[in-house]
């Protein structure tokens, strides 16, 4: 059986704290501690429209200008426009 590398609805699985569940997350330390963050920024989101706790820092508003992103792994941070050169490759070959 071939193994999932990133799948749709995945992220669904640390949001709700169910690494468990997935067969490529469980026993997973790194992945259950994604998880808290996420449930954690969710649940600050919900409560204040603002995702930034502790544990993750400042998470500032996305812009255009910016395209502040936050990146969730072991050591979870902001990056300003992640990915770039793809999402300009997508803008060139999308019909507008």
């Amino acid at each position: 059986m071939p193994t999932l590398q990133s799948s749709h609805g995945i992220d669904g699985g640390f949001y709700f704290g169910n690494t468990e569940v997935l067969p490529m997350t469980k026993g997973n330390t790194e992945a259950q501690q994604i998880s808290a963050k996420g449930s954690a920024a969710w649940a600050s989101f919900a409560r204040s429209g603002n995702p930034s706790t502790p544990a993750l820092g400042t998470w500032p508003q996305y812009t255009l200008e910016k395209r502040s992103t936050m990146i969730f792994s072991a050591q979870s941070h902001v990056e300003d426009a992640p990915m770039d050169a793809d999402r300009l490759l997508w803008e060139k070959i999308t019909p507008a």
